[in-house]
């Protein structure tokens, strides 16, 4: 788990779960370029109409509560960075 938070490109992952994780970075790092182009590439890795809605909503709502949570200056507990690590 710890790979794919630090560098997903590097972890071992299936070609769909490349896919996935390529359209969360891109619609994460680059919201005002997504295009259906992003969407088809999903759709290429074998996702269904359903899941990539699904992704798009679980993008758009971490990406909305990061930045919420950023904005406000939120710190997190003393405990938080080495929690199970």
């Amino acid at each position: 788990m710890d790979q794919l938070t630090y560098n997903y490109r590097a972890a071992k992952l299936t070609l769909k779960q490349r896919a996935l994780c390529d359209y969360a970075y891109f619609v994460t790092a680059y919201p005002q370029e997504t295009t259906a182009k992003q969407v088809d590439l999903l759709r290429d890795a074998g996702f269904n109409d359903h899941e990539i809605l699904e992704a798009s909503f679980i993008a758009g709502f971490f990406n909305f509560t990061n930045r919420w949570v950023s904005m406000i200056g939120a710190v997190p507990n003393p405990g938080h960075y080495s929690h199970n690590r």
